[in-house]
């Protein structure tokens, strides 16, 4: 897939891509590929590793907060969280619609 990247791989980097900042600067492109695709690049200076370049990854959860701060959604009235529907019992010859339309207005 990338042909004409030199990429090692090694144990102690657990499967990761590993490439030394000399090679990076020179095929900065195709790396940047591997990272948009998922995957991890270590890179080395002298032969230790001193970065990692990788996919951005969500670090926080999306919460009601976040969406009422960002004016997304209305805080909600209650704090109490919602019970199921109640279960509704309909005699076996009821017309749905007509009920429907009843409870609706």
């Amino acid at each position: 897939m990338y042909s004409n990247v030199q990429i090692t791989y090694t144990g102690a980097m657990d499967g990761k891509h590993k490439t030394s900042m000399s090679e990076l600067r020179k095929d900065l492109a195709n790396y940047l590929r591997i990272a948009n695709s998922g995957e991890e690049v270590v890179i080395t200076v002298d032969g230790k590793p001193f970065a990692v370049l990788g996919p951005l990854e969500t670090q926080y959860e999306i919460t009601i907060d976040h969406l009422v701060a960002g004016g997304l959604v209305n805080k909600p009235l209650r704090d109490e969280p919602l019970g199921g529907p109640e279960e509704a019992i309909l005699p076996a010859d009821s017309n749905v619609s007509a009920i429907i339309r009843e409870v609706r207005g």
